[in-house]
């Protein structure tokens, strides 16, 4: 497995969406196939990028526990759907609150991160269009990862 260090979403992510609170690692290995057990080596191969990119390798090193590594097929129309975060009012002298979910949503980690961006939905559909072209979405395979198998923060993977 490598990085894609040279695909050009990178460098769309770099130029057009420098406060993005996501990371994003591609990673490809012509000899894998479908299934599970590509997709696994997959995220851990991203997170081996990671630690390379961020440092994370000297100080501390983000891990991997491979037995607790879990993943349930997901649809790439769950994966990239836009959807009602579910602010509440709390009433009018109170502060709009939104409760956390139990499951993080890609495009909650996208439209609600800890601190305001300009991005809309409409960055949120150029990227996943670069990411997962229209003509490519029948034939995508993808998994969401659960969240205890390493120490890396905030951890939501989906693999594809």
């Amino acid at each position: 497995m490598e990085e894609l260090i040279d695909d050009p979403f990178y460098e769309m992510r770099r130029t057009d969406y420098p406060y993005l609170g996501l990371t994003y690692v591609l990673v490809s290995d012509d000899d894998v196939g479908p299934g599970k057990e590509s997709h696994k080596r997959a995220v851990i191969a991203a997170l081996e990028a990671l630690n390379r990119r961020c440092g994370g390798g000297q100080d501390h090193p983000y891990w991997v526990k491979e037995k607790k590594m879990r993943c349930k097929p997901c649809t790439i129309e769950e994966l990239v759907r836009i959807h009602d975060v579910g602010w509440q009012d709390l009433g009018e002298n109170e502060v709009r609150s939104l409760p956390i979910p139990k499951e993080m949503s890609y495009w909650y980690a996208f439209s609600e991160p800890p601190y305001p961006l300009p991005y809309k939905e409409e960055d949120f559909e150029r990227i996943n269009e670069m990411l997962f072209p229209s003509q490519n979405r029948g034939n995508m395979e993808v998994y969401r990862w659960n969240d205890s198998f390493s120490n890396y923060y905030p951890l939501n993977f989906y693999s594809f």
